[in-house]
């Protein structure tokens, strides 16, 4: 998985001007794209959840911004549970949700207990 994000990254540089900002291009967003595609967040709202996870690390957001953005991604992670609980797929989200639904479940994550 991580091979095809980096592979997407690389190819998505500006050859033209041979001018790119590596942080912004390469190192942000290859954590970012790993992190959502474990969670299993859907494509649709893929715009929406990195957004918000954005403002909660920019360091010049109001705390006004930091609670709306919150609200908006607790929102978004609780849309996703409930979809997964109808529709479980092969991503964390629904490996937790599964855990919640069947305690006997083994857990797949080490040392992780769900009450």
């Amino acid at each position: 998985m991580a091979e095809s994000i980096v592979s997407e990254a690389l190819a998505d540089l500006d050859a033209e001007t041979g001018v790119v900002d590596l942080v912004q291009a390469y190192a942000l967003r290859i954590p970012a794209q790993v992190i959502v595609r474990l969670l299993g967040v859907p494509e649709a709202v893929l715009p929406a959840f990195q957004g918000a996870a954005g403002v909660l690390f920019d360091t010049a957001a109001s705390p006004a911004e930091v609670d709306q953005a919150t609200r908006a991604l607790l929102d978004l992670l609780g849309q996703m549970v409930d979809s997964k609980r109808r529709r479980p797929g092969d991503d964390l989200v629904s490996d937790l949700v599964r855990l919640r639904m069947h305690p006997a479940t083994p857990c797949p994550i080490r040392n992780c207990a769900i009450s």
